[in-house]
């Protein structure tokens, strides 16, 4: 099969996944839903060239936003993934001490934490929802990083380092 193929195949089979596993597998709260979107990007950030790890991060958490009724964050969701996925990508390619997964990972994790307030400030008209937003999201991004590294270190294990 040609690469290109390929490749196109894998972006549309991990921007599905992205969307059942933000989508159904989520919890609802005050602002929105936790879910496991940003543990999966980070995860992915080595398996694919940048531009398809921002389609798959930014299309999916959208459409998971829409589905769900939440509509307003859509836009705002587009934009916070796809940033957090360029972010995670170009420092998974600067950082390379053994540990530097955990720096792109914790960074994307905040990333997610200031784009949510900053959105929730706007969506609510009021500065406070920043800090309520910040901490509503913290668990989230505490379990995606954690769940991250520890999947990061079994794909390393076996030999699934990644390959753009």
């Amino acid at each position: 099969m040609n690469n290109k193929i390929k490749l196109l195949t894998k972006t549309a089979i991990l921007t599905s996944l992205l969307f059942v596993l933000t989508s159904y597998v989520s919890i609802p709260i005050k602002f929105g839903y936790l879910n496991l979107s940003d543990a999966f990007i980070m995860i992915i950030s080595n398996f694919l060239p940048l531009n398809h790890l921002i389609f798959v991060s930014s299309f999916a958490t959208m459409l998971s936003d829409i589905y769900l009724g939440y509509s307003e964050y859509a836009v705002f969701t587009f934009v916070i993934k796809g940033l957090e996925a360029f972010v995670i990508y170009k420092l998974n390619q600067k950082l390379t001490f053994k540990y530097s997964y955990l720096i792109s990972f914790i960074t994307g994790g905040l990333l997610m934490l200031v784009g949510y307030g900053i959105a929730d400030v706007i969506i609510k008209n009021n500065i406070i929802y920043f800090i309520t937003s910040f901490m509503a999201n913290l668990p989230q991004a505490i379990a995606s990083v954690l769940l991250a590294a520890i999947i990061h270190n079994v794909f390393k294990k076996v030999g699934l380092n990644g390959t753009k």
